[in-house]
């Protein structure tokens, strides 16, 4: 008897497994979220896993917690040799595709949409893996409000269709560069006096990137933020009216929303809009969704000014949430109705020309020919549920007959086997 071997191998801490039955769950809402973004005349675009690292520190920020501690890198050798990293969020990648396919000659607005996962180097925490999911569109080559509500009702659709209730939107505006830099000036000059008594992390963000305060977690920095600036007081005439333009776009559209003079996002692309979608549970780790305008984007990977707009769900915190809801999800898998069971090497032989042709006319069909007794095969279909079975031995292999058995009522009759197809047909009403 072979000795037991110790089974020691694991995904990667922050990774995991889909397993067969939460893979059906990954599968409807992978389904639904591509089928909305189609209805909404996007195009699917696929991008590589592995981007030049400097693509993410132009466009999100150096001063990012993506770019200072989340990154991905990877070793490249040879010719290839590199900084590469694995893509910690989508929207760097699908404009660095705009720009290299000359996309810009297309009619615009060009509508983008991809899935696919993604990667932080990141404490694993509930919820959060380093390996994760995310569905996202793009719409390039467009400036108008009413394209920046248009995404929020779609967002908002989507969520709804699936299901969700209790959901949250969360928006502000952080305008452009003029708007900006006034707030900065007196954001800065609201935290001078507190500054030696920060954290760290909150100090260093105050000094490369002092919007970034306002995702602070820290309780003592969430106290200061009561009585601080906000950015919607110092937005330009323009922002403004970009900004209520917006608003009541989704006013006309019955989208509900609450203002977050403190919603940031805290990546440097980000100008005018930005939203989050959150569940029932509020908080900065636990948006299901989250998007906004980058006007400059384009121009910082060395582009032609281009207007666009965009957003992203994460597939764990939808598929999480809507357990948590208790929503129904549809089952997407696809199982056997027939199983063809056999004994011997004539009906194996018949028995794999019978799977193929099952398989041809569609009807889901599965098989353990390697179980050497009907009883076992026989066994294998109760447990998966298989209302049909089709039993061929040596004496309907050399009779041309085969044995169809109902194996909800266990009733069997045998019959020709040129009939069996028409009759399986005729029980699954295919």
């Amino acid at each position: 008897m072979d000795e037991q071997k110790d089974f020691s191998f694991q995904a990667p801490r922050g990774m995991r497994d889909v397993l067969p039955l939460v893979a059906s769950n990954w599968r409807y809402v992978e389904q639904v979220l591509a089928r909305s973004f189609q209805m909404a005349g996007f195009e699917e675009i696929r991008t590589p896993l592995v981007e030049k690292e400097d693509l993410f520190v132009r466009s999100l920020g150096e001063a990012t917690d993506i770019i200072e501690k989340e990154m991905y890198q990877i070793t490249a050798k040879g010719e290839d040799a590199e900084k590469l990293v694995l893509r910690p969020e989508g929207t760097a990648g699908v404009v660095r595709a705009y720009l290299e396919h000359g996309m810009q000659v297309k009619p615009q607005p060009v509508k983008l949409y991809y899935l696919g996962p993604m990667f932080r180097y990141d404490r694993p925490q509930a919820q959060r893996f380093r390996q994760f999911h995310q569905a996202g569109v793009e719409v390039i080559g467009d400036g108008g409000a009413t394209t920046d509500a248009e995404l929020i009702a779609l967002l908002w659709k989507i969520l709804r269709d699936l299901g969700l209730s209790n959901l949250t939107i969360q928006i502000n505006s952080i305008g452009e560069k003029t708007s900006r830099k006034k707030y900065l000036e007196k954001l800065l000059e609201y935290f001078e006096p507190y500054k030696v008594d920060l954290p760290e992390e909150d100090r260093k963000r105050l000094k490369g990137n002092p919007l970034r305060i306002l995702d602070s977690k820290s309780p003592q920095v969430q106290k200061l933020l009561e009585e601080a600036p906000q950015i919607v007081d110092y937005l330009t005439s323009e922002d403004l009216r970009h900004f209520k333009d917006v608003l009541e776009f989704l006013d006309d559209l019955e989208v509900p929303y609450d203002l977050n003079p403190f919603l940031v996002r805290g990546l440097d692309y980000y100008t005018h809009t930005v939203f989050e979608i959150f569940g029932k549970e509020a908080g900065a780790q636990s948006a299901l969704a989250g998007g906004g305008r980058y006007d400059y984007l384009m121009e910082m990977l060395g582009g032609p000014k281009t207007s666009a707009v965009g957003f992203a769900v994460g597939v764990e915190r939808l598929i999480h949430e809507m357990l948590t809801q208790e929503v129904a999800i549809p089952e997407t898998t696809l199982r056997p109705k027939v199983i063809v069971i056999s004994l011997g090497d004539a009906a194996k032989k018949l028995a794999l020309k019978m799977e193929a042709e099952l398989w041809r006319e569609g009807i889901p069909t599965t098989s353990a020919m390697g179980k050497e007794s009907i009883r076992a095969q026989l066994k294998l279909a109760n447990k998966q549920n298989i209302p049909f079975a089709l039993i061929v031995g040596q004496k309907e292999a050399l009779s041309g007959s085969v044995i169809l058995r109902d194996m909800i009522d266990g009733v069997q009759e045998t019959i020709a086997l040129k009939k069996y197809l028409d009759l399986i047909k005729k029980k699954l009403a295919v």
